[in-house]
Order: C-alpha cells, then sequence, then structure tokens
C-alpha cells in the first residue's frame, strides 16, 4: 500500500529533499505497517491517527513528523 507522504527509495532524499537516516526509514516503514494493520481490522472509516499511533508505539504528533500530510484517505478532505 502506498501512502502520500511515504520515502520513495531508502537510503534516498525523500520527495521533500531532506536526507532519512535508516533508523527513520525503518519507523517510516513501522507506521505504513501498522496503519494497514488498523485498516485491515477496522476499515478506512474508523481508522484514526491515535489508533495508527498506538499500534506504532509512537505518539500521534511524532507521526506528522514522518507525515506531514495525512495518511489517511478520508483525512485528506479535512483540510
Amino acid at each position: 500500500m502506498t501512502f502520500p507522504g511515504a520515502p520513495d527509495t531508502p537510503g534516498t532524499r525523500t520527495r521533500g529533499g531532506t536526507k532519512r537516516q535508516p533508523r527513520g526509514l525503518r519507523r517510516t516503514e513501522q507506521i505504513l505497517a501498522a496503519a494497514e494493520e488498523v485498516i485491515a481490522a477496522v476499515g478506512v472509516d474508523a481508522a484514526g491517527t491515535n489508533t495508527i499511533a498506538r499500534q506504532t508505539g509512537v505518539s500521534p504528533g511524532s507521526l506528522y513528523q514522518y507525515f506531514p500530510q495525512p495518511i489517511l484517505p478520508r483525512q485528506a478532505g479535512r483540510r
């Protein structure tokens, strides 16, 4: 599954031009995996940032460091 703001290729610069450390790339992959698990379990309409953060083991604010754009498609309409 591909999400907006996901890194292009590990070890390279992201779309925003910033270089990610391997640790940050692993965390990004963990967040994406957690998002997939949450969406599979409850559906995209019931999935939320707090649930994804809890599944990943990070604070909701930390998600925005890795994904400044909304992760979930329904969040994009709220801007």
